[in-house]
Order: structure tokens, then sequence, then C-alpha cells
């Protein structure tokens, strides 16, 4: 669970996510993973996307609302996909 604005978390995630992991194939050779940030963040996010788009590292951000048995309606939850 992440507490702070997303534009922080992703500056401090993003080192931690490796462009490519060791390994995939022959000697020598690397495969390409997908990297990307999972918040759980609730509230009005419009701000603070628009501050993490502006990082260079930032390819995408998506939002998906959170909903299902045994959530409280008005908390207003989503989780955040931030792709590098």
């Amino acid at each position: 669970r992440g507490v702070g604005p997303l534009e922080e978390l992703v500056r401090l995630a993003h080192p931690f996510l490796a462009a490519q992991a060791p390994g995939g194939g022959s000697a020598g050779s690397t495969e390409l993973l997908a990297r990307c940030l999972v918040a759980y963040k609730g509230g009005d996010l419009e701000q603070e996307i628009t501050k993490s788009k502006m990082n260079k590292v930032v390819r995408n951000i998506e939002v998906r609302p959170l909903s299902g048995d045994g959530m409280d309606p008005a908390a207003d939850k989503k989780l955040v996909i931030v792709y590098f």
C-alpha cells in the first residue's frame, strides 16, 4: 500500500523496476518484461496523474475503479497502473 502522491511513488519505484531480466534465453541475451507500478489509491487523482505523466519514464497510466462484495461503495478506491 503506497501512501503518498503518485508522482513520488513513480520516482521512488522506477529505479527498482529493471528494464530487462537477465538470462531470458541463450547466453548473453535478455528477455524484455512489462514494467509497471500498481498503486491502491483513493480520491481525486487527476492532478497526481497529470504530474506523473510529465515524468519521461512513464509510458502510460491506467485507472481501474474497484468495487465488489465486501467493499465500502463510499471508499472510492482505485487501482492505478503506471507503465514504464
